[in-house]
């Protein structure tokens, strides 16, 4: 299923594709332990505080994964025009979602049903329901400037300006956000682990390590995660607020170590022609799962505090009671979701995106040529 790790192609990667299907599973169960209220209510020490921390820390790469992911599939794209109209179409999904779920939770709570909620949805990057979509949006931005200084960087260049970002960023951000990462929730860091993704890919900066040498690590830097919570304490030192839990951030270098790893192990698995193609198929509906599960209605009245009642069970109980909600929630926005591409494709929604993408393109050429 592994392939050599110094094999380079640009084929399409369906490793990567089953990664976003895997790391989209990651967000869900992550909110299901930190907004389904038991990280909070958990006792220090006790088997459930370990257990959810254990879980909170393997599950937390995962939307460092989808940023690193969108800069290593765009080296693929090298040399290709840039293409906003996917843009538009990702805000066309993004849209259609908010919409509609405002709709059908809006049966249950009526008071929600109001215009301002609908127009909040119309235009998510100003309104904000979807912090990743707002700080995707910058990267979108920037794209065209990033992808043309990445094209011409060299390899030694790369791999210590690589080093540079994750001490700069990732290292100091820990102990004082001087760079406004906000735990990583902004544009800037998405651009960051942007970048860190295409290089990667580019020169394939992980080849010698084995894949069991990959897995060892990943093993070792929830470990010292986990351990981490523990050894840190909650007092200040000199000018350095330390938390005990101030790893376990988008920003942590071991999150973002963990998520690097996982994109390499991932990328280096090969699947059968047939079921690739329905892996990648699968693949495509993993950005609406998270659109669903962050929907600020649904996580309201499905995901916030839900599993605080089972917090006086047994663990197993409990992972048990979390993945019979994850499994069929997963696989019926999936099976929703395919049928949402049908139908923008019989609207022919990527062809009003084009027209979209022309109409901004001749906007922004009149106030070139006007200033």
């Amino acid at each position: 299923m592994f392939v050599n790790p110094k094999e380079n192609n640009k084929e399409r990667n369906y490793g990567i594709d089953m990664l976003r299907i895997f790391a989209v599973i990651m967000i869900v169960t992550l909110h299901c332990f930190t907004g389904g209220g038991l990280l909070e209510y958990s006792v220090k020490g006790t088997a459930l505080y370990n257990m959810v921390y254990i879980m909170t820390i393997i599950n937390y790469a995962g939307v460092d994964i989808f940023a690193l992911i969108s800069g290593y599939v765009a080296f693929y794209n090298e040399g290709k025009k840039y293409d906003f109209s996917k843009y538009i179409e990702l805000w066309i999904q993004v849209v259609f979602y908010g919409v509609l779920l405002n709709a059908v939770f809006g049966m249950v709570k009526p008071e929600w049903n109001t215009l301002r909620n609908y127009i909040s949805f119309l235009f998510p990057v100003t309104s904000g329901p979807y912090w990743y979509f707002c700080a995707y949006t910058g990267l979108y931005v920037m794209k065209p400037l990033l992808d043309k200084g990445l094209q011409n960087v060299k390899r030694e260049f790369s791999g210590k300006l690589i080093v540079v970002l994750l001490l700069s960023f990732s290292l100091i951000s820990l102990f004082s956000d001087v760079f406004t990462l906000s735990r990583g929730y902004t544009a800037f860091w998405i651009i960051i682990l942007y970048i860190i993704g295409y290089l990667i890919n580019k020169f394939k900066f992980f080849d010698n390590y084995s894949n069991r040498k990959l897995i060892i690590l990943v093993l070792l830097l929830i470990i010292l995660t986990f351990a981490s919570i523990y050894l840190i304490p909650n007092k200040k030192v000199f000018f350095v607020n330390l938390n005990f839990d101030m790893l376990i951030s988008y920003v942590s270098l071991l999150v973002v170590l963990i998520a690097i790893c996982m994109v390499v192990l991932f990328a280096r698995i090969r699947f059968k022609s047939r079921v690739g193609m329905v892996v990648s198929i699968l693949s495509t509906t993993s950005f609406s799962i998270y659109l669903v599960d962050c929907h600020p209605m649904f996580w309201n009245l499905v995901v916030e505090n839900a599993y605080v009642r089972y917090s006086t069970l047994g663990i197993v109980t409990i992972l048990i009671k979390i993945f019979s909600f994850i499994i069929p929630f997963v696989s019926f926005v999936m099976i929703f979701d395919l049928f949402r591409i049908y139908l923008f494709n019989a609207l022919k929604i990527y062809i009003f995106a084009d027209n979209i993408e022309k109409l901004v393109g001749k906007f922004i050429d009149k106030i070139y040529r006007a200033l």
